[in-house]
C-alpha cells in the first residue's frame, strides 16, 4: 500500500506549464495505479484520483479523462 486510509495525501494536478498541488485524506488505501477516493483538505470535496506514490495521488482534468477514455 502506497496511500493507506485516513493518512494524508499531496494530490497533484498537472496542466500545461503548471503543476497544482493540495492536501488531502485519503479515504480508502490504495496500491500504485489504484483509484481511491481523497477528501479534499480546504473544500472537503471527495475527488478520485491515482496513487502515483507514497503519500501522492494524481488528478486528472475533465478533458484528459475524456481523451483517455476515447482510446
Amino acid at each position: 500500500m502506497l496511500v493507506e486510509k485516513n493518512s494524508l495525501v499531496t494530490i497533484i494536478h498537472q496542466v500545461p506549464n503548471m503543476i497544482l498541488t493540495a492536501q488531502g485524506k485519503a479515504m480508502q488505501d490504495g496500491a500504485d495505479g489504484d483509484i481511491v477516493q481523497i477528501k479534499n483538505g480546504r473544500s472537503n470535496q471527495i475527488v478520485e484520483a491515482e496513487v502515483i506514490g507514497p503519500g501522492r495521488v494524481a488528478v486528472k482534468s475533465l478533458s484528459q479523462q475524456l481523451s483517455m477514455s476515447l482510446n
